[in-house]
C-alpha cells in the first residue's frame, strides 16, 4: 500500500484556510478510496497526539489542516477575548431551518416563521453561514439554500446528520417548538 501520507499533509497545507473536499483529495491522489480512508485515518491520529501543534479537521465535505486551540491560545493571547456572536436569536432560528429541511427555500422559511425571512436570509449570506445552491422547479423558481462550509465549520460539525433531532408532537395541536433546547433528544 502506498504511503500517501506526506501528500495529503502537503496538499492541506498548501490550501490553508480553503481547505480541500474529500473528491478534489481522491482525484489529485489518484488511489482508491479505501487507501485513502486508511491513510487519512492514520494521518488524523497522528496529528491528534499532545506534542503536535496542527490538526486535520473535516467541516462539511472538506479537510482543513488547522492550528490546535491551545497552541492558538499560546501564540495570540490578545485574540483570545470573547467575540460577540452576529448570530441573534432570529438569525439562529432561520439558520436552524435552513440546516433541518436543507435545501430550503423562503417560502418554507416563511411558512415555518409565519414572517417574511428575507432580513435573515440576506444577513445570512452576508454571514457567509448559508449559500444559494440554485433554483427550485416550483412555481416561480425560487431560490434553495443550504448551510456552508462555514456553518460546519462555527458549529463544529461534520455534518448535518450531527444536529440534535427534533422532537415532534404527536397531537394535532399547534405548537411553539424551541429548537435549542425542550426538543432535542436527550
Amino acid at each position: 500500500m502506498p504511503n500517501i501520507k506526506p501528500l495529503i499533509e502537503a496538499i492541506l497545507f498548501i490550501q490553508g484556510k480553503k481547505g480541500i473536499s474529500h473528491t478534489e483529495l481522491l482525484e489529485i491522489l489518484n488511489v482508491d478510496e479505501s487507501i485513502f480512508e486508511n491513510e487519512m485515518s492514520e494521518l488524523v491520529s497522528i496529528f491528534k497526539h499532545e506534542d503536535r501543534g496542527l490538526e486535520i479537521k473535516k467541516f462539511g465535505n472538506k479537510y482543513l489542516l488547522v492550528t490546535k486551540t491551545h497552541v492558538h491560545e499560546k501564540l495570540f493571547p490578545e485574540k483570545n477575548h470573547v467575540v460577540k456572536n452576529p448570530l441573534n436569536p432570529s438569525l439562529i432560528e432561520t439558520l436552524a431551518i435552513i440546516a433541518y429541511n436543507s435545501p430550503c427555500t423562503r417560502t418554507k422559511i416563511h411558512d415555518i416563521k409565519k414572517i417574511d425571512p428575507t432580513q435573515q436570509i440576506t444577513k445570512l449570506l452576508e454571514l457567509d453561514m448559508v449559500e444559494e445552491i440554485g433554483r427550485a422547479d416550483s412555481q416561480g423558481k425560487p431560490f434553495l439554500y443550504k448551510v456552508s462550509e462555514k456553518f460546519y465549520d462555527v458549529f463544529g460539525i461534520k455534518d448535518l446528520s450531527e444536529l440534535p433531532e427534533i422532537k415532534v408532537s404527536s397531537s394535532d395541536e399547534e405548537e411553539d417548538f424551541d429548537f435549542f433546547d425542550s426538543n432535542r433528544e436527550e
